[in-house]
């Protein structure tokens, strides 16, 4: 039984559904690139700015939504190809 809600959005809204699947793709590289981005911010930014922490959020956000797009596209895209031809040579060898 699917939620009906749920089923609304994949016929009414296209673009959203893309989206949302889009950072589902990218959500493997959030979780690599989360601790190493907080831990170089710690270390050379955020000890030297004082005052409020909304800034800091969203570069936050915006260093790991940029990073992981670096890394899923220069990294885990070409090594996923490269993965399934190695697989698809192996099946034809056989």
């Amino acid at each position: 039984m699917d939620i009906p809600l749920i089923e609304d959005l994949k016929v009414s809204n296209k673009t959203f559904i893309k989206i949302i699947s889009y950072f589902s793709v990218l959500s493997y590289a959030v979780y690599l690139l989360n601790l190493l981005i907080i831990q170089l911010l710690n270390k050379h930014l955020f000890n030297s700015i004082d005052g409020f922490g909304i800034p800091k959020y969203f570069l936050f956000w915006i260093l790991i939504i940029i990073s992981s797009l670096i890394l899923y596209h220069f990294v885990e895209k070409p090594f996923s190809k490269l993965r399934q031809k190695s697989t698809s040579n192996q099946k034809n060898l056989s």
